[in-house]
């Protein structure tokens, strides 16, 4: 009986972290992400009003990403770390990892490591 429940306590919870990552990758891939913020906890700069529309990304399911920065459009790909919960941007041969802090129907929110600082990249819908 005690391994019958542990093995159902393990099923039940691989279950429930597949169905989250499922509804993250549902959430990336909703549409158009607007560029909101950029900066460390402390100091965040907010692009100013509309500005955004030269600053967005769309993640597509296939792994494609386009973005346009500061008006300049590019594609590249992209992939779900789903063991470290962050997402892989490869563009031209360079491999940039980010951490998803904050994912929802409205707000998508990315991290990185940059000389011992985190920056964070804010988006919207």
């Amino acid at each position: 009986m005690k391994r019958f429940i542990i093995t159902l306590f393990f099923v039940v919870t691989i279950q429930n972290i597949n169905g989250q990552q499922k509804q993250d990758i549902d959430l990336i891939t909703s549409g158009k992400w607007y560029l909101e913020y950029v900066g460390t906890i402390d100091n965040k700069e907010i692009v100013p009003e509309g500005k955004e529309k030269n600053n967005w990304m769309i993640f597509y399911s296939s792994g494609k990403l386009e973005s346009m920065t500061m008006g300049n459009q590019n594609i590249s790909n992209w992939e779900y770390l789903k063991n470290k919960n962050s997402l892989k941007m490869i563009d031209k041969g360079q491999e940039i990892v980010q951490k998803i802090v904050k994912i929802n129907e409205k707000e998508f929110v990315l991290s990185f490591l940059n000389e011992n600082k985190e920056i964070y990249f804010g988006f919207k819908k």
